[in-house]
């Protein structure tokens, strides 16, 4: 199962994805802090 490439990229671009909304969301807190 851990040999499988496809199920791998995947796992990772989900992580990648979750990843990135959270700094979105990091970015949008601080810019309403900073206003």
């Amino acid at each position: 199962m851990i040999s499988d490439p496809s199920g791998s990229s995947f796992v990772s671009l989900l992580m990648l994805r979750i990843f990135y909304k959270k700094c979105v969301l990091l970015q949008i807190a601080v810019v309403k802090f900073a206003i």
